[in-house]
């Protein structure tokens, strides 16, 4: 079937020139029974239909390069359709079609930049009585400018004439992506808030909202033609003043251009809620206002992400690790926008190793399968004929050379490994092996001579480093990354049945564990003597029965050399809880998760209220007053990333002892001697719930299981003493 597109320039926004957002208006007559409306559009859309508005949510359909993938989605319009005159009208925004970067990641200069073009058809069964032509009439919107990365500029006085000096629209291309239809979790409002303090600043006021989170404030005014209002998002206050250090590139970063939207207001009492952005914030600069109009009525935070379903809760008696939950859900969340975002405001992009690092935790907490299928697509999409994969997806030429690696790459694995684990749809192992095999090809040419790979990043984030440096060599941790890549793989070619597939994978596997012993491992140690590489050794079995002892023993050793606390990066601090566990250990591993003072997660959520995991550890001077690092750098992090939370599946499989076996299937097993006083957990998937509830008593841990369909194996660490309904005694 041909599919017409429409555009309505040629030109298209860019730092020096802005171009409204246009609007497409059609009147017809409908003489169907039924009807089926199908939207695809290059960037981002808004539908109306007689009046009411349709789209599904924030920035429809979704976030894409379209010369690989052009997302459509689907409406039953048949209750909204009348014989005469109905009114369609689409307003069109730029999104990920064409949007700015400040030079970091190409976006400016990829091949698919265009002015914003949707196809649309309405059908009455399999008949298509209406599509994209010469009949629509195109206008310009009052949004001048819009950049769903940085911004965008709303002129509320172009309303009065916004249906005058039509021009016909403009045919476009079709885009030279797959034509599907979209099936992730639509973005949508969850939740509201009120500012909980508002403080005058040098230029206007600061609105905090009291939490770290992603969204849109929506303007509450009564004003006069003409005022000019500028909302600025950041995630710092320093010293009374909004602070941006932690989100622009420096220099490279136009300013005034990131995070921020105007409003040039009409008269009288008006509302505006921006369309096509969002912002990562916890406040907002507000200028342009008198103080009369400073009221906590001004702004409301609409909190915006996927409409992802949460099926995890967990908490337990000590404080610190709630905390630590909640900021790592509201870090989930805040970068879940169709999928997992690096950070929601200075980059919006989807690290594959930040997506490999968290698809566990993120499993446990969220039914995200259909998301996570549609994000899968696009990255099969961007694999080379070579079979390469790029470090972030969606993507046009960047990622291939710098970024990617073993650490990153082995998403392919990871994700459709977790997928199947939680969810059982075998489909997105199916749809994902022929990727697969096509990179197990593409990484034998990545090995050394000495059968090892260096190919890539490394560990991230190391704490007492910068970004970008790190004090372990990349071929230890990309070895060992490796390793677990390939025992997930092997897994996948047996869930689809290739026997011999998993055999040449583990055998494969085997080879490589040799060779790296033979040039890293002596002595029951990985010969760097790091935490990170001793830590993925021991949870990669790479050490043999006979060292293991002796190797966790090394292991202690290291963290007690930094005075009992971690000095790992990404990688390292996943697994650094399971390992400790592994050994009987859970007790010092929740001390250095919880202690207080830097580096650790106690440290963000007790001494600087996080409400969001931070991107690195970095040690701030002593005051909430400003952000500013105690060894004087001025480089500071985002404060809100995902990936360092990845070890909170830790949470569920050890200390409630919750360990998904299969999407029906769980082993429970809490662990009784990791200090705690109780826990508590609930886990859903479908129709089936579980919640595990232990607390410790003078005769005993008194466990709870209220099961609801799942096939629930116990396996105790003590012995059963009783069993009196639901509750279980262990000793």
């Amino acid at each position: 079937m041909q599919r017409q597109y429409l555009t309505a320039t040629e030109d298209f926004n860019s730092v020096e020139k802005s171009v409204c957002a246009p609007i497409f208006k059609r009147t017809f007559d409908y003489e169907g029974t039924s009807a089926r409306l199908e939207i695809a559009v290059a960037g981002f859309y808004r539908l109306f239909l007689n009046g009411k508005e349709i789209t599904k949510g924030f920035l429809a359909p979704y976030i894409n390069n379209p010369d690989q993938v052009t997302y459509y989605d689907e409406y039953d319009v048949s209750s909204l359709m009348k014989e005469k005159g109905n009114e369609l009208i689409v307003l069109l925004g730029n999104g990920f079609n064409n949007s700015q970067d400040s030079n970091i990641w190409d976006f400016e200069k990829a091949s698919y930049r265009s002015a914003p073009k949707f196809y649309l058809g309405i059908f009455d069964g399999e008949n298509r009585v209406l599509t994209t032509d010469e009949q629509f009439t195109v206008y310009d919107s009052p949004i001048v400018c819009d950049d769903y990365r940085c911004g965008m500029t709303y002129d509320a006085r172009l309303e009065k004439q916004l249906f005058e000096n039509g021009r016909k629209p403009l045919f476009a291309s079709e885009p030279k992506g797959k034509y599907l239809k979209c099936n992730a979790q639509p973005i949508k409002v969850i939740e509201e808030l009120k500012p909980q303090k508002i403080t005058k600043c040098a230029e206007g006021y600061i609105y905090d909202f009291g939490q770290n989170n992603t969204g849109v404030c929506r303007l509450s005014i009564n004003a006069k033609e003409g005022q000019e209002i500028r909302l600025t998002h950041g995630e710092i206050v320093n010293d009374g003043e909004l602070s941006m250090a932690n989100i622009l590139f420096g220099s490279k970063t136009r300013h005034g251009y990131q995070q921020r939207n105007w409003y040039i207001c009409k008269e009288g009492k008006q509302q505006f809620t921006p369309s096509f952005v969002y912002h990562g914030f916890r406040y907002v600069e507000v200028t342009g206002i008198t103080e009369e109009q400073a009221t906590k009525d001004l702004l409301t935070y609409l909190v915006i992400h996927s409409d992802v379903m949460l099926r995890g809760s967990f908490k337990c008696s000590n404080e610190t690790l709630n905390k630590i939950q909640d900021c790592t859900l509201r870090s989930d969340l805040s970068n879940f926008h169709y999928f997992p975002t690096d950070c929601p405001h200075r980059e919006k992009n989807g690290w594959t190793g930040d997506i490999t690092l968290s698809a566990e935790q993120m499993y446990y907490n969220f039914e995200a399968t259909p998301s996570f299928k549609d994000w899968l697509t696009l990255m099969r999409e961007t694999q080379t004929a070579e079979g390469a994969v790029p470090a972030i997806v969606p993507t046009d030429t960047w990622g291939y050379a710098w970024g990617a690696g073993m650490g990153w790459d082995t998403v392919m694995g990871e994700l459709p490994y977790q997928a199947y684990r939680f969810s059982g749809d075998k489909s997105i192992v199916e749809d994902n092996i022929p990727m697969i095999e096509k990179y197990l090809e593409f990484m034998e040419t990545k090995f050394s001579d000495e059968g090892l790979i260096n190919y890539g990043l490394g560990e991230w984030v190391e704490i007492g480093l910068d970004n970008g440096c790190c004090s372990i060599p990349t071929e230890i941790v990309n070895s060992l990354n490796c390793m677990d890549f390939l025992a997930k793989v092997a897994a996948l070619f047996k869930i689809v049945g290739q026997e011999d597939k998993a055999e040449k994978v583990t055998a494969r596997r085997e080879k490589l564990v040799a060779d790296f012993r033979k040039k890293y491992v002596k002595d029951s140690w990985v010969n760097c003597k790091k935490q990170t590489p001793q830590v993925l050794a021991l949870a990669y079995g790479v050490f043999t029965a006979e060292e293991e002892t002796q190797a966790y023993e090394n292991l202690l050793a290291l963290i007690q050399e930094k005075g009992n606390r971690y000095q790992v990066g990404c990688f390292g601090m996943k697994f650094m809880p399971f390992v400790l566990s592994k050994f009987g250990n859970s007790a010092f591993a929740i001390e250095l998760i919880a202690e207080p003072t830097y580096p650790s997660f106690g440290y963000w959520v007790e001494k600087r209220k996080a409400t969001t995991l931070y991107e690195a550890f970095q040690e701030y001077e002593d005051t909430l007053e400003r952000v500013a690092r105690k060894d004087g750098s001025d480089f500071i992090v985002s404060h809100n990333h995902h990936f360092l939370g990845a070890f909170t599946s830790w949470f569920y499989r050890v200390l409630a002892g919750i360990d998904v076996l299969s999407a029906d299937t769980i082993q429970l097993s809490p662990d009784f001697a990791c200090g705690l006083e109780w826990v508590e957990a609930e886990y859903a998937n479908g129709g089936n719930k579980l919640k595990v509830r232990w607390e410790k008593k003078k005769d005993g841990y008194h466990v709870t299981v209220d099961n609801q369909g799942f096939n629930v194996i116990p396996k105790w660490q003590g012995e059963l003493i009783k069993q009196d309904g639901k509750t279980y005694i262990v000793k």
